[in-house]
């Protein structure tokens, strides 16, 4: 039952996603017409930043709206502690039920486990206490979006990288990640690892054909992970026949790996992704701005393209990614806007924190 003036609340972080790659904020290649439309529409925070980096002390800070140094959650995996209250918890106090499609990348308060054996204290990435999570595809984890969205990949015929498999299970919440680190130390972008572009000793690649189009990933658009993620939004809504609901999609992307689904992977190239604006001429030059970015910048995993063709093509990938993930948030806008639950909905969408182009 609602209560007058009560709205549902959907509250939508995508992951690694830079505030200016936006149409809406202006930025001259990436398109973004979906969330374009609801910035139109509603409100856009110009001058809003996510408290720290990365993921996990990000969102311990969203979810609790506290400082890092309240929560101290300074690296992924450190836990939250039970005792803080968090936006879910708020929620249910309320009269919501709230409900998670993706993953919170939180980890368990130890003291809350049932021993060292517990296996809560072995991963992190459960949903947020006070959530219910809607990743209950047969088999699928209870926090994790991957292992459902891959068992459903396979229901629909895909053949599935034994690599994207190999981490789910063992500690490693997704699957994309397993699938990311293949036979290098940084990350595929997308395709295979043969034939690719490499570079130095460290990280990215991306398979391109014939033409340098970097290669599509192997699943339609329609099943890609943030498509999974918004159908359970969906399907929840549906359930709930007009009574209030609250929700939290979680979308992967455009975390790593950079792996567009067709047509999206076609729609920018290295020329038209260009380079970023601000860089210094060599890592070096570039670390003499603090010690710990020039500790950074010497590490070989996960560090930035040197060459200015690798991170032209990486650039054109990440906005392909975008893309094609503000086209399944368009069709839940649509499907939401059609049944008549978006007018009665405060939608909130925003990222973890951004990804940096230097190097």
């Amino acid at each position: 039952m609602t209560q007058p003036g009560q709205m549902n609340v959907l509250l939508i972080t995508c992951d690694q996603w830079r505030a200016d790659c936006l149409g809406c904020a202006g930025h001259p290649v990436v398109r973004t017409p979906h969330l374009d439309r609801l910035a139109q529409e509603g409100v856009r925070f110009a001058a809003h930043y996510c408290q720290a980096t990365p993921c996990g002390p990000s969102r311990a800070s969203l979810y609790t709206g506290m400082y890092q140094l309240n929560t101290r959650v300074v690296a992924n995996g450190t836990p939250l502690a039970a005792r803080h209250t968090n936006i879910a918890k708020e929620l249910r106090r309320g009269g919501y039920d709230p409900v998670l499609s993706g993953y919170t990348d939180q980890a368990n308060d130890p003291s809350l486990a049932e021993g060292a054996l517990d296996p809560a204290l072995h991963y992190y990435g459960d949903a947020l206490p006070g959530m219910r999570s809607l990743n209950t595809h047969p088999g699928g984890s209870s926090g994790h979006l991957a292992t459902s969205w891959i068992q459903w990949l396979q229901e629909l015929g895909y053949s599935i990288p034994p690599a994207m498999v190999s981490g789910l299970g063992r500690g490693k919440p997704f699957g994309t990640g397993g699938y990311a680190a293949v036979g290098q130390k940084g990350a595929v972008l997308g395709g295979e690892p043969e034939p690719a572009r490499t570079l130095g000793q460290g990280g990215f690649q991306h398979a391109t054909d014939a033409e340098g189009i970097p290669v599509a990933a192997f699943y339609k658009a329609e099943h890609g992970d943030t498509a999974f993620a918004v159908n359970q939004v969906l399907t929840h809504v549906s359930s709930r026949r007009g009574g209030l609901w609250a929700c939290h999609l979680s979308v992967f992307k455009p975390h790593p790996p950079w792996l567009a689904a067709e047509p999206f992977n076609s729609h920018y190239t290295a020329a038209t992704a260009g380079l970023p604006d601000y860089r210094a001429p060599t890592k070096a030059e570039e670390g003499t701005l603090h010690p710990w970015l020039a500790h950074r910048l010497s590490q070989t995993a996960t560090v930035a393209p040197d060459d200015d063709a690798t991170m032209a093509l990486l650039r054109s990938q990440y906005y392909a990614v975008i893309e094609e993930t503000d086209n399944q948030l368009g069709r839940l806008f649509g499907e939401l806007r059609k049944s008549g639950e978006l007018e009665r909905t405060l939608v909130v969408f925003t990222t973890d924190h951004g990804t940096s182009w230097e190097y």
